[in-house]
């Protein structure tokens, strides 16, 4: 459910964050192509994030460039909540 639910999550659904998916491969789900966050294919940022397990999450603090939580998705609600401590 948590994958899923993602791609159908809302703009705003995570708080004031930007979202972007990254996932390995492609897949030929139809909703994949429904979601209003970006997608991107991309093996090697994955390997760079240390992200081994779908689905899962990483937020990083573009600033200062680095990961500052991260964990398993089981819904967008379930993310927001423990990615809010981190949006001061």
């Amino acid at each position: 459910m948590g994958c899923r639910s993602v791609f159908d999550a809302a703009a705003d659904a995570f708080g004031n964050v930007a979202v972007l998916i990254v996932a390995r491969t492609d897949s030929r789900e139809p909703w994949w192509d429904e979601s209003v966050h970006p997608v991107v294919i991309s093996p090697t940022l994955l390997d760079d994030l240390a992200v081994r397990w779908p689905p899962f999450y990483v937020l990083v603090d573009p600033v200062a460039q680095r990961v500052v939580s991260e964990g398993v998705v089981f819904a967008p609600a379930q993310v927001r909540e423990e990615i809010a401590p981190f949006l001061v």
